[in-house]
Parts: structure tokens; sequence; C-alpha cells
């Protein structure tokens, strides 16, 4: 996205970066206008050109998790193959749950 879009964003209380960032850099807007960074500093910004993306606060997956979500796929594997329908309702559900905390996908 262009930056006018991420400012959009921003005023809806999103934290967005631009996409040459490293992963953990993003800025946000105050309620009084200013644009702050991840440190909670001022910040002025000059690559208005760039390309920009919503930033994704989730924290990383560990390990574990990933290889349980891509085991337990029911595309991936012949375990669902084995549970009930309310069972396979309940594993979406728990991964859902754990990609909102984490980045799984």
């Amino acid at each position: 996205m262009k930056f006018w879009e991420a400012m959009k964003e921003m005023k809806k209380g999103k934290k967005v970066r631009n996409k040459d960032w490293t992963e953990e850099q993003y800025i946000y807007l105050t309620a009084d206008n200013e644009i702050f960074d991840e440190d909670n500093c001022t910040c002025f910004i000059d690559e208005k050109d760039s390309e920009w993306e919503i930033y994704d606060d989730r924290k990383p997956a560990p390990t574990i998790l990933k290889t349980l979500a891509n085991d337990l796929s029911c595309n991936s594997s012949d375990i669902c193959m084995r549970l009930s329908f309310d069972e396979q309702v309940e594993l979406v559900a728990v991964l859902a749950r754990l990609n909102m905390e984490y980045k799984i996908y």
C-alpha cells in the first residue's frame, strides 16, 4: 500500500511498517495525530514513496507450534481421518486461536 493508505490504517488504530524495514519496526498514530515508532519516539517519515503494510504484532510461532499445525492439517495428514467431525471442528478452533497470538500461517 502507499503511504496515504497506511495513514488511513493508522487512523483506524493499526500499526504499519515500511516493507524494507526489519520485522520488528513499525509506526503508529497517537491520539494527537503524531507519528511514533516502536520505541515510542516521535518519527518523521521521509519514505512516503515506499511500499507499506500493516504491522503484524503476533509473536513468531515456536517451531513446535508450526510443526504441530502442519502435522494436524487435514490437507497434509491422515490424522483428521481418525477424528470425528466435532473433533475436527474443535481442532480448527484451537489452531485459529493459536494463530491469533502466533504467526503460524
